[in-house]
This record gives C-alpha cells, structure tokens and sequence, in this order.
C-alpha cells in the first residue's frame, strides 16, 4: 500500500509533540484550510519546523502538487499515529489534521482541494472510518469543545465555490475508490 503522500517529518519537539493519541488510534479527522494564500504545503511544514514559537502542526499539508505527511498518521508498529496541535486540546487527542493550502488562483485552488479531497478518503478507508460521521471541521471543533476560536475551511469554501456537504460527499467518494483500489480482487488472474 502506497499513501497518497510524501513524508516530511517534523522533528520532535516543540510542534511535533511525539505523543500517541490516548485510545492508542485517532477517531476521526478535522479538515483545515490555512488562511495564508499561496503557500505550499512545503513552505507550511517549513513555517512550523524553523518557528518552535509557534504551537501549530497538522498530520498532513496538502496543495495543488503534493500531499505531505508530517506526523504520522497510520497505525504501524515502527511510527504509531501521534496526536498534533491543530484543534484545541480535545479534538487534538481525538483526531488526525490535515491542512488545505490555500490558493487565489481557481485552477490551483481546483487541483488543491480534489487532492485533499483524495488524501481524507484514503484516510477514511484505511482507519475505516464513515465520512459523515468521523470527518470535522475546524469550526465544528471550536463550536463543540469551546477551545479554538477557528472557522476554517468554511470561509475558504466561500472561494472555492462549495458547502460542507459538498466536501464530505467527495471525500466519500473518495473513499469509495480507495477501498477498491485496497481491496485485493477475489477473481484469480488469467494464467495463475
């Protein structure tokens, strides 16, 4: 199995904590935007890498190019998922993050989101998870547990033109066509 992304790390310490979720697996996933139009998912993980005053980070970034894991996020026995600070205490020890990067440009914008889009529903397969019901916003997590005061990616949606229904329907698709692609077919191959 081949995730939908490259690993980019974060070191341990001050925005990659190294701590592994308290029910030994995340329940759910919190979809972000970054509210910093034009950066890549390379110049997020940067940010957050080079400022250890800054107490941010997210399992994945994701933009018109690239996917890139920087905590992990899988259950592997070598690197077991570990909680990020991206949604307040509680929804940090409950669930993965992942950042949509943010683009003025409406083709950028387009290839962006249908690869974050992609990268939830592989999530989603793999930790076996409804996209209705374990898939979040950040606002949905600030109006809930009261410990943000974040809105993303609604406002971000405003741009791009779709509603959160919109968004949770492809990532179910996009579920969809990870678990086919991840189930291995039950008819034999010609010849074996």
């Amino acid at each position: 199995m081949t995730p939908p992304w490259r690993e980019a790390l974060l070191s341990l310490g001050h925005n990659r904590p190294g701590t592994r979720f308290p029910a030994g697996r995340p329940n759910g996933l919190v979809l972000h935007s970054t509210a910093t139009p034009g950066a890549t998912a390379q110049q997020i993980r940067d940010d957050w890498q080079n400022n250890p005053w800054v107490e941010a980070s997210a399992h994945l970034a994701v933009d018109d190019q690239e996917a890139l894991l920087l905590i992990p996020a899988l259950q592997a026995p070598a690197r077991p998922a570990e909680i990020a600070w991206h949604a307040g205490y509680t929804a940090n020890h409950r669930f993965l993050g992942m950042e949509l990067c943010e683009f003025p440009e409406p083709a950028r914008a387009s290839a962006a989101y249908g690869r974050w889009l992609d990268v939830a529903g592989f999530l989603c397969a793999v930790w076996g998870w409804d996209s209705h019901l374990a898939v979040f916003s950040h606002r949905w997590c600030s109006e809930t547990f009261h410990e943000t005061d974040h809105t993303d990616p609604y406002p971000y949606f405003t741009h791009l033109g779709v509603t959160w229904e919109e968004c949770l329907d492809g990532v179910r698709k996009a579920k969809l066509k990870w678990i086919e692609i991840l189930t291995p077919s039950a008819t034999p191959e010609v010849g074996a």
